[in-house]
């Protein structure tokens, strides 16, 4: 069964926010930013097959960066891999 986390439950305000407690959450620690906070929306399916997380990403706009700190705070060691199906970079 999925576990589906969204913005669109959030206040225009509170979006970015939620958001980038979503992605930390999901995958890993991340900074977040984005060119239009206002009209922010994203959404998370997180499943498991097995030992393996697989998550589908629906979002607006986003550059996310992991910095050395934040790999380092993280401590656990795993594999992460992505791909972006559609919308031009930002």
């Amino acid at each position: 069964m999925s576990v589906v986390l969204t913005t669109d439950t959030q206040p225009e305000a509170d979006r970015v926010a939620f958001w980038h407690d979503v992605v930390c959450r999901s995958f890993v620690p991340l900074n977040v930013a984005t060119p239009d906070a206002g009209a922010f929306s994203g959404t998370v399916a997180n499943d498991r097959l097995g030992r393996l997380q697989v998550s589908t990403v629906h979002a607006a706009a986003q550059r996310v960066c992991r910095t050395p700190r934040l790999v380092a705070e993280a401590g656990d060691e795993f594999v992460c891999s992505g791909s972006r199906r559609s919308a031009p970079a930002w």
